[in-house]
This record gives C-alpha cells, structure tokens and sequence, in this order.
C-alpha cells in the first residue's frame, strides 16, 4: 500500500495539473510556475504570459512538462507587479538546463526592465561563454541615485544537464547567497538595503536594459519548477527542495522483484519472474532477497521433522560468536549506531535519534513553540521537523529526557557527563586548566572532533578523532529552531541546579566551547559507554 502512495504522489507532482508540490515551503512563496504547458502561477495570481517557448521535457523525461527558451524574443511576462521582485529580502529558485549560445551569452532567469541607471531594477541568472561563466544577481537601490550591484560568481555550469539554482536576498543581514544542487556554493555582502520598485515589467527569461527598442538579454535552455518567495529561505529549506525534487533513477514498478520506492525515473531495469526464489524460499522485501520460508525445515518438505531436528542437532555448537567490540555498529531501537574509540572511552559517532526512552516509553514529541517553551518534563524534536534533517543530524532533546530516569542511553551506556567530556577533550591534546575552563578552550580539538564535510561556508574539520561532529543546530527555549548548517551542540548529563553543561562546535572556529544552556533547550545527544 505504501508503495501505491508513493507511485501516486509522484504521478501528481509530475502531472500537467498545476499544483505547488509539498515539499515546498509555502511561508513566504509568492509564486511557483511549474511551466507545464502554461505559465500559470500555481499558488497566487502572477499568471504569466509566454511568448515564443516550447514545451519540452523535463528532467523525469515527462514530455510537454517544461518550457525551453531558445533566446530570440522567447519569455513570460510577469507584469509589473512589485510583489515578483519583494524589495528587502527574496529568494528565487529554478531548476534549469542551459545551452550556452555565442549570440546569447547573457543568460537571464528572472529580470525586471530597467529605463537606466537610476531606475535598475533586478537581473538573476547565469552569464558568460563556455570558457567565462558566472552565476549572476544584480539589483539596484531603491533611493533612486543610480547604485547598482552586480554580484558575480564564477561557477562552471554544466552546458545541457539539470541543475538546480537558487540565490537568496537579505538586506538585513546585507548578503546575497547562491547555491547549486541545495549546498551554498557562495555568498556575497551587498551595499542595497531596497530593491528598486521602478514599475516596470518583470520577465521569466528575459531582461531589457533600456527603456526603448530592446538591448536584452535572453536565456536559452530549459528552465522548470521557478518558485518565488519574499524571505530567504534556510540553507535547509534548499537543501530539501532540490532532494525531494531531484531525479532518482530506478525500476518503478511495485510488482518488479527489485522495485524502488525512491525512485521517480524509470531506468528499465525491472526485473520479473517470482524474483527467481527458489522452492522453500520467498522473497523479502526489507533485504531485497530470498529468504528460507521456514528456517526450520532443512529438507523445505513444508513441515518440520526428525530429519530436520537430526540436520540442527549435527551443527550445533559450529559458530562461533565474536564479541562486540568498541567499533563496531551498535543496534538500539532498529537502528545501527556507529562507535568510535577515543582515548579510553567508547563513543556514538553519530547523533541520538530515538523517540523513546530505554524501557520503551514514548518521548514527548511533535510540540508547538508555546508548548516547548512551557513544559518542564522530557520532549524531543527534529530540526524543522523535515526527514532530511533527522536523516542527517538525528533528534534534538530537553534536558529534562536526558535527565530523565528512565534513560535516553541503551543498557551500558549513557549520556556523557561533563567530566566525561573533559577526559575526551584532554585525550585530544587540550590541557586539563582548559578543560576546565568555560567558553571557547583548547586548539584544535573542536576541528579534530568535525566532520570533513557537511559544515557551511568552509567549516569543516579534520574529524580525525572519529566523533563525526554535524552542525545539527539546535531548538532554542522558545521553541524556534537554529543553526543547522552552522553549529553543533551537545548535551552532557551534568547540571549546575539551574541549568545544564553542554558542548559547542561552530563553523569557522577550531576549539571548543563549554557552557550552560536552560533545561528547555533542544540539543543533539550523544553516549558514552560505562566505564568496567
């Protein structure tokens, strides 16, 4: 049944019905042209108007369920409705498949016309020949004196392929950040704190420079899924947009032996015919394989005899079991965690992600802000509540549930105390009067405790103790979720009476902070094993 679901949600995200897909963030949209056939706004009333494009296909192979641009006077008018270009903070995002033209070089993705200088309005795109490419975002200032700010990246785009490309705008914080394929490629700091609303037109592949005839450019390729908001939108919000809309390739068919619920492009490796199980065996669908009916029955007669009894009886005592050993994976509620040895002590290398305690109680989970903020007893949260981000960072949890008698750990371990912490710490080279210490201590420890990827803007670590530290972010007292991408934070089970020691890795720093955070807090939970 659940493969059935899964078949129909993507029939209907990829059908000719222009729809806003779920996984897109629907706070803040403005617009979302799907271009299947038309140049519809799917979630507001910005219907464009396209002239000279083609249907073409997509990139699941759908024929007709994308436009492509051929340069020339190929585009969607917009109209001149200032909300298509929100004028203090924005994002724009498409998936896109160039083809790089000498005579069209200047290859604009969304524009809003300019009659000069002082009235340059918006130009986001991608630009220069085979040999000079770069990602583009120009807009001017609102105040009308002619300030204009064009943004290049250079950034070699694949000619003929799907990509998916995103920029976003905030004045605020005075940056423009572009990204391909959901990860940060780069990030500008910007003078313009108002984009200009001049009142002019705004175009899906085209941008007029000048008030009379047409000094333009024009895009030439595919584009498809544009989607415009009046915020900027997380690194996170990307990152799941261009996973649940990237092309997964796969046998498609839910009968076929070897059938890909991920998968959304069917790739003609289908394979049929009882999934070639032999007699006494059937097929299972979690190991993908063929499995002995009854483990029992060693002569697959369909029952179990003294033939079979006599089989077990002779090869018994044959194995020989090898003990667990600190390294190995560690199975806790259905799921395999990865340890690591560090100095003396035996660790999870990867976050929690468990929503009970030890004895099989449920933890509190799925809470409003209001009510995160008021509770005083044990809850647990996934960062933005997306698959990706549990997929990722596992959970994050109150230090009322690690608190908790009932225990987050399985038997035998148990979360880390802040002198349990410090001994790994010391283990990594910091001294023990900077263990100690609180706030920012030791050298390096905090990027030997990194993983060496995954960290934005450059701040991955060397992850050379095995911890495989991920910028989880964490869930603040209030409720409100923050700094995936860019922190990592963990609990220990040591409390002061008011509050309780934690753990702090940032992206652009290489030691290690030590501090209190409110009990309320949601943070990613590590454990250690018992001491012999």
């Amino acid at each position: 049944m659940r493969h059935f679901f899964a078949l129909l949600s993507f029939a209907l995200m990829s059908s000719s019905l222009a729809q806003v897909p779920d996984y897109v963030p629907s706070d803040g949209l403005v617009a979302w042209y799907s271009m299947n056939g038309d140049a519809e706004d799917a979630f507001g009333d910005f219907d464009g108007v396209p002239s000279g494009l083609e249907s073409s296909i997509d990139r699941f192979g759908n024929s007709g369920s994308c436009f492509h641009f051929s340069g020339g006077n190929s585009h969607v008018d917009l109209g001149v409705d200032g909300a298509l270009v929100p004028a203090t903070a924005l994002t724009y995002a498409v998936w896109m498949k160039p083809s790089w033209d000498a005579t069209y070089s200047q290859n604009t993705i969304v524009g809003r016309n300019t009659n000069g200088s002082s009235d340059y309005g918006v130009n986001w795109g991608i630009h220069g020949l085979p040999n000079n490419r770069i990602l583009r975002f120009g807009i001017g200032d609102a105040q009308g004196n002619g300030v204009v700010d064009d943004m290049d990246v250079p950034y070699s785009i694949e000619e003929d392929a799907w990509v998916h490309y995103a920029v976003a705008y905030d004045a605020v914080a005075s940056s423009v950040k572009f990204f391909i394929d959901g990860q940060e490629v780069a990030e500008e700091m910007t003078s313009v704190q108002q984009i200009n609303d001049n009142g002019q037109t705004t175009f899906i592949g085209k941008y007029r420079q000048s008030g009379g005839g047409c000094t333009c450019q024009w895009f030439t390729g595919a584009l498809d899924d544009l989607g415009i908001w009046n915020r900027a939108l997380a690194p996170e919000e990307l990152w799941t947009i261009y996973q649940n809309s990237r092309p997964v390739t796969g046998c498609t068919d839910v009968v076929a032996c070897n059938y890909v619920e991920e998968a959304n492009v069917e790739d003609g490796s289908c394979e049929y015919g009882g999934c070639h199980c032999l007699e006494g065996t059937i097929w299972n669908d979690d190991l993908g394989g063929c499995v002995v009916a009854n483990p029992s029955d060693t002569d697959f007669d369909g029952c179990v005899g003294m033939i079979d009894l006599l089989d077990l009886l002779s090869v018994f005592g044959t194995c020989v079991e090898v003990p667990w050993a600190c390294g190995d994976p560690l199975e806790y509620q259905g799921y395999d965690y990865e340890t690591v040895q560090i100095g003396e002590q035996c660790w999870f290398a990867e976050n929690l992600r468990s929503e009970n305690y030890k004895n099989g109680d449920a933890i509190e989970a799925t809470l409003s802000n209001g009510d995160w903020a008021s509770i005083s007893f044990g809850a647990v949260a996934v960062y933005q509540e997306t698959t990706s981000s549990l997929e990722a960072y596992g959970r994050l949890y109150n230090w009322y549930a690690v608190g908790d008698s009932r225990g987050l750990c399985p038997t035998g371990w148990h979360v880390p105390a802040d002198g349990e912490w410090m001994a790994m710490e010391m283990s990594l080279g910091m001294s023990e009067s900077e263990a100690n210490d609180t706030g920012w201590r030791g050298t390096n420890q905090g990027s030997q405790l990194k993983l060496d990827f995954g960290w934005n803007i450059g701040g991955n670590g060397t992850d050379s103790s095995g911890f495989s530290g991920l910028p989880g972010g964490y869930r603040e007292s209030n409720g409100n979720f923050s700094g995936a991408g860019y922190d990592g934070n963990w609990w220990s089970s040591s409390s002061d009476g008011a509050n309780a020691w934690h753990r702090f890795l940032f992206y652009d720093a290489e030691d290690v902070n030590r501090n209190v955070h409110d009990y309320r807090r949601g943070v990613s939970v590590r454990c250690i094993q018992d001491a012999e």
